[in-house]
């Protein structure tokens, strides 16, 4: 694995062959190592059959209020909680949603029942419903029937997610509920990602600089070639 400063480091070794790497921003060679991430993710998980990689995965603590139970679709009989703050984006998969759990921040606990947002009602009519987590405008739900559900103050939050530098200012699960939360993503974690993306991502992203050189040096071919 690698982290940001790896990555930009493999890429601007290998444009010195092609161009002057200072000239290149550290911020724009991550720009385009995390789009090629995103991408590549994007094309390995469109086949459903193939399993969320934990590698790829980034876990935060998302604190909880009560809010209006009118969300549920019916008219009584459950509790409803919203995350304070929006969520990072979550990767844009086909055909399923790249939240893969959504839980007590308690190591061995099993997480609460995935569903899409549309299905709350349904969901929430079952009788044998237990807890039930959706995301509607980038905002984390858990809806329940028990009391208990509006005792909770804080989840745990699993999934891949479009930028991982959103969860940069996030707290860790295992700070959840502590006076001191400690950050779930710096400078010395890797990029989440499987270790087998590592070498495309690299070579696309040194594509990216060769290709606007080429291109600046065709123009300024073309415009020294222009009759006076």
């Amino acid at each position: 694995m690698a982290t940001r400063a790896e990555l930009i480091f493999s890429v601007k070794e290998l444009l010195k062959e092609h161009t002057d790497d200072s000239l290149i921003a550290d911020e724009h060679v991550l720009f385009q190592i995390k789009a090629h991430r995103a991408m590549l993710l994007r094309q390995l998980y469109s086949d459903r059959s193939k399993a969320f990689d934990d590698a790829a995965k980034q876990t935060f603590c998302a604190d909880m209020i009560l809010t209006d139970p009118g969300i549920c679709g019916i008219d009584t009989g459950c509790f409803i909680l919203r995350s304070e703050e929006k969520i990072p984006g979550l990767l844009s998969v086909k055909g399923r949603s790249a939240l893969t759990r959504v839980g007590p921040p308690i190591i061995g606990l099993p997480g609460y029942e995935l569903v899409d947002a549309s299905a709350i009602s349904a969901c929430m009519n079952d009788p044998y419903s237990g807890s039930t987590a959706f995301v509607m405008d980038n905002y984390l739900y858990l809806v329940g029937r028990g009391v208990a559900t509006k005792l909770i103050k804080c989840v745990s939050v699993t999934g891949i997610f479009e930028d991982p530098e959103k969860l940069e200012y996030l707290s860790s699960c295992d700070a959840c509920n502590t006076p001191k939360h400690d950050p779930c993503f710096t400078d010395d974690n890797d990029l989440p990602m499987p270790s087998h993306l590592i070498a495309p991502i690299i070579k696309m992203t040194v594509g990216d600089f060769v290709k606007v050189e080429k291109l600046e040096d065709h123009r300024d071919t073309d415009n020294n070639s222009v009759p006076e």
